[in-house]
């Protein structure tokens, strides 16, 4: 909020602080174009599963750790850890070429199947059948 006084772009910036229940942030993740992730660190964040699971691409700083899911450029991009002037070139390449935005929307649901119910359990088997075979262990199925 500083920041954006500082710049003097507060008065087209909305900082949205309420609590909102799951129906209020569906709708506001659709409405959106772009949802971004500027942490400078942060080791468990959902934001981006939510937004790409509501067709909004992500643009993600390296500080966020699930950044390394985007390093592909399906579903989102990312920005090296406070380069803001990267963000912004990110950011009017994406708001400027609707093609760009539509592919990455499209993208962003692609992305958003990995994070499914059957999709997670499918990963979680493989692991688990995986260090069953390295500990010499039998498993069914």
């Amino acid at each position: 909020m500083a920041l954006s006084r500082e710049l003097k772009v507060h008065e087209r910036v909305n900082f949205d602080t309420n609590r909102l229940n799951h129906d209020q942030m569906r709708e506001r993740y659709q409405r959106s174009l772009i949802t971004v992730i500027s942490s400078r660190a942060d080791n468990v964040i959902f934001s981006d599963i939510e937004s790409i699971s509501c067709g909004t691409p992500v643009v993600l700083s390296t500080g966020a750790d699930s950044h390394a899911n985007y390093r592909d450029g399906i579903g989102g991009t990312c920005f090296e850890n406070e380069n803001y002037e990267q963000l912004a070139d990110i950011l009017v390449g994406i708001i400027t070429d609707d093609s760009r935005r539509r592919q990455m929307e499209d993208g962003a649901l692609e992305k958003s199947l990995f994070y499914g119910n059957s999709s997670i359990s499918r990963q979680f088997l493989n692991i688990l059948r995986s260090v069953n075979k390295q500990s010499g262990r039998l498993t069914r199925g």
